[in-house]
């Protein structure tokens, strides 16, 4: 086989062109990888802000933290909390160390404090008709007592503590003092239902009956122990000392 010479001569060019144009295709292919993979990260990590905690914050000073971090606030509502300060952040979403986009706004629901309500006027009305009366205020009967005054009706409301018309949080026991112009005569059956055992039991004690049994029965849509019926039914006069039966609730 004849060989020549001058092809001899100009392998070593060619491989180097073609290693150029190997490292040169490589180059080409890493480029394209940062352009789709690495800098849509990166520029995507400039525009997002981790989300601060704002609760227990005003709104005021919630949003001098949240400007820092390039995000907004918005108020959805606002609640009654008790022995919550008026004004401060209770709730927000997204949650505290979530990332998102910067200039999104921060969801937060505010407190507006102790709701306050009026003791309602119940001088002279019956037990069943005072918790009504109290239950549209936002409160609830309280203990119960005894008292003996002519110038009443018997089994009737005399006083209250806190007394009619205060101003009183929502959700407060009332005290209520009853007329009992005859010790041994006949009283009220009051209203069990929706208590729990252990309130219809000091319900009983006040009103002096006796609750002599009790059933239960499986209810899962109410808290263990919740009064479902009664017999005698709220309203009833009987004697005192009468037993009261109870049907309360139970899980399986």
């Amino acid at each position: 086989m004849k060989i020549y010479p001058g092809f001899i001569s100009q392998r070593p060019l060619l491989k180097t062109i073609a290693l150029f144009f190997y490292l040169l295709i490589l180059l080409f292919a890493l480029i394209i990888l940062m352009d789709f993979l690495v800098m849509p990260n990166v520029t995507r990590h400039g525009k997002e802000s981790v989300v601060p905690s704002v609760l227990y914050l005003t709104l005021e000073e919630a949003k001098e933290v949240l400007e820092e971090r390039d995000l907004g606030i918005r108020v959805m509502s606002e609640k009654y909390i008790p022995d919550m300060p008026s004004g401060v952040i209770l709730f927000q979403t997204p949650d505290p160390e979530f990332v998102i986009k910067k200039g999104r706004n921060i969801k937060v629901v505010l407190s507006k404090g102790t709701k306050l309500t009026t003791v309602p006027d119940l001088r002279g009305v019956s037990l069943r008709q005072a918790e009504i009366m109290l239950s549209e205020k936002d409160l609830i009967i309280g203990d119960i007592s005894w008292t003996t005054n002519d110038s009443f009706p018997e089994n009737v409301v005399v006083f209250s503590t806190p007394n009619f018309g205060a101003a009183v949080p929502a959700g407060l026991s009332i005290h209520l003092t009853v007329n009992q112009l005859n010790p041994q005569g006949a009283v009220i059956v009051p209203n069990f239902l929706g208590k729990s055992l252990q309130r219809a039991y000091k319900l009983a004690e006040d009103f002096d009956l006796k609750i002599s049994e009790i059933k239960y029965i499986v209810d899962n849509s109410l808290l263990p122990r919740t009064v479902i019926e009664q017999i005698p039914k709220p309203g009833a006069e009987v004697e005192r000392k009468t037993e009261i039966q109870l049907v309360v609730s139970m899980t399986e």
